[in-house]
């Protein structure tokens, strides 16, 4: 049996411009939601791949061996500027210029940072030691900073030059040209052999014979500012995260505070920015972390945390701007900070100034218990404006500061003549003296 099949009907085969109108909207639609979906999709893969990422920064800190990956010259690279840093120069905590290692012994960077100058009359007079050729344009041959452990033994880091060495006092100085892997950017020495640095890629250095040779030592990130103890502590600052690491000798790490559990600004816009690397001041199992939030419209936000058990436990001592934490009450730079140390488990100090404002307002904040801070004053001129640059403390009680002074004239506020005024304290910060009215 034969079965055909039905034909259809002629008006079903050939449709009305109606018809073919919903279907090409019904085609139109589809070719839409196919469109949207691809979208949807690729949105979702971003988050998945955001989320893996995010997930794996934020592993915990993984223990390195300490074992340095090879021993590298001291002498074997010249730094160029053609280099490109991970960490400015900027992402570091401040250099130390200013370094007094006796009542009377001590070495600064002049006012111009391209001399070493020597005093041993505790700052009444200064002599040159070492005078270094400097390009204004790029900062070339600048001097960064100074570190003396005694009265014999001191190094001084040279913009694109490496750093220069002395064993005699300042009498002469040697050279000693960056490490292959990279400009340093930073440096302690704790002894006259035992010393560390960062270079500016962030990879950890040690050396145990005054420079002449690095070891590059493993770290579970990248480093951005450093603070080391005789006794062999190493304190790093990481600038991903804010995140605080502390080992012994870089032989083995330990997480000792998490960036993100440190407050954030209360004066950002938009999601809490990432914490920066701290600044650190540290003495034994003692240290102090100044969180800088950047300056903007003359005021910098900061928080200052400290520990006295190797990071067992941190207490916020004093902040600004910053919310859940000292009481408005607590004295500190209402401003731009621009020095922080300290000199032991109790005592530290921080210094700074009022960007806008024209005259006076250079700022000490002191403390010798640990928890609560005071605030002093330098002797300034009056109608100046000033800038503490450099600050050094002996002890708790004997400091020295080295401050900017510019004269205003005019109601323009002309900067017109500039001198910088070295000052001393023999109690604490609470008073100043005028030791030389006019460095040079």
């Amino acid at each position: 049996m034969t079965i055909t099949s039905p034909k259809h009907d002629e008006s079903l085969q050939t449709p009305n411009d109606s018809e073919l109108l919903i279907k090409e909207a019904r085609r139109k639609a589809r070719l839409r939601h196919l469109q949207l979906g691809c979208i949807f999709g690729l949105i979702l893969l971003l988050v998945f791949v955001t989320i893996l990422v995010i997930g794996g920064s934020g592993k915990p800190p993984t223990r390195s061996n300490g074992k340095p990956s090879g021993k590298i010259s001291g002498t074997g690279h010249k730094s160029s500027q053609s280099s490109t840093p991970v960490l400015l120069p900027s992402s570091f905590y401040p250099q130390q210029t200013l370094d007094l290692v006796t009542p009377d012994e001590g070495w600064m960077i002049s006012p111009n940072s391209n001399l070493i100058m020597v005093t041993h009359n505790g700052g009444s007079t200064w002599s040159t030691s070492y005078e270094e050729s400097a390009t204004l344009q790029s900062d070339n041959g600048f001097i960064r900073s100074v570190n003396f452990v005694n009265v014999d033994d001191g190094w001084a880091l040279i913009n694109y030059k490496g750093l220069v060495a002395t064993t005699n006092g300042g009498r002469t100085w040697s050279h000693i040209l960056d490490p292959s892997v990279g400009p340093i950017a930073t440096f302690s020495f704790s002894s006259s052999q035992d010393g560390w640095a960062l270079t500016d890629k962030g990879t950890l250095l040690q050396t145990t014979n005054g420079a002449r040779t690095w070891q590059v030592v493993s770290t579970p990130a990248v480093g951005a500012s450093i603070c080391t103890t005789p006794q062999g502590t190493v304190w790093l600052g990481d600038n991903a995260n804010g995140n605080v690491y502390i080992s012994r000798n870089g032989a083995a790490w330990n997480l000792a505070l998490l960036g993100k559990s440190v407050p954030a600004n209360a004066n950002s816009i938009g999601p809490p920015p990432v914490r920066p690397a701290p600044w650190i001041s540290c003495s034994g199992s003692t240290a102090w972390l100044l969180y800088n939030y950047g300056e903007g419209a003359g005021s910098m936000p900061y928080v200052v945390e400290r520990t006295l058990n190797s990071g067992k436990s941190w207490k916020i001592v004093l902040s600004s701007e910053v919310p859940h934490s000292s009481p408005r009450a607590t004295p500190g730079i209402s401003a731009t900070v621009v020095n922080f140390g300290a000199t032991g488990p109790t005592a530290a100090w921080l210094s700074g100034y009022c960007g806008p404002c024209t005259t006076g307002l250079a700022t000490l904040s002191t403390t010798s218990n640990a928890s609560t801070f005071e605030n002093h004053a330098f002797v300034v001129g009056q109608k100046h404006y000033v800038l503490p640059i450099a600050l050094s403390f002996l002890s708790s009680d004997n400091g020295w500061a080295l401050i900017r002074e510019t004269k205003l004239q005019g109601i323009n506020a002309i900067y017109s003549t500039t001198k910088n005024v070295l000052e001393r304290t023999s109690n604490g910060g609470r008073s100043w003296s005028v030791i030389n009215p006019d460095v040079r």
